[in-house]
């Protein structure tokens, strides 16, 4: 009977590990430790398909104000993917470093183009980076820019048919970025 019981464990520790499945926690300590610069230098990847501040217009991506907390497709006005559809979780910083380690493992099926954060450093910057400019960071970290720069990024000058890029980040991964409709990368 221990065997069996043992053998159930091991299979459930297995199956919750599964990239797909993985839910690190992110804990008050790793938020606190985070770099805001650091997060908004992460966030360049992102701009290209996503927008910050409230009201800002949505991209190939969806707008992120008011991600966290929120339900997953929860800006109506955006074309989600089927997967991101069918979802039923709440944006959390724990589901958010599970989506940006490996967006394709975490929701299989999703459109989001881009490959992912290896480090787990630069996705807790981005998360603390992306909750003080989406406004979720009120309760939970009370860091701000280095440069007292705690505004959204501007749009003014971007065009609206960016050419897509590769990008390489300091982890050696590399991602097309862009913001072509034409593509199919809606999240």
């Amino acid at each position: 009977m221990e065997k069996i019981v043992g053998l159930v464990i091991a299979i459930a520790f297995v199956c919750l590990a599964a990239p797909g499945n993985a839910q690190e926690i992110v804990t008050d300590e790793m938020l606190a430790s985070a770099d805001i610069t650091k997060g908004k230098t992460t966030f360049l990847r992102c701009r290209a398909c996503h927008t910050l501040a409230e009201g800002d217009r949505d991209r190939v991506g969806p707008n992120l104000w008011g991600l966290f907390d929120s339900e997953v497709g929860f800006r109506e006005e955006f074309k989600y993917s089927q997967a991101l559809q069918d979802a039923d979780f709440t944006w959390t910083p724990d589901k958010l470093n599970g989506w940006l380690a490996k967006p394709k493992d975490f929701l299989p099926n999703n459109k989001m183009a881009f490959v992912g954060l290896n480090r787990e450093q630069d996705r807790i910057n981005l998360i603390v980076y992306l909750m003080e400019q989406t406004k979720a960071a009120d309760d939970v970290t009370s860091q701000t820019d280095e440069t007292g720069d705690s505004g959204s990024e501007s749009d003014e000058g971007q065009s609206e048919n960016m050419p897509a890029e590769s990008t390489e980040g300091d982890d050696g991964e590399t991602s097309e970025t862009g913001s072509d409709e034409s593509e199919s990368a809606e999240q």
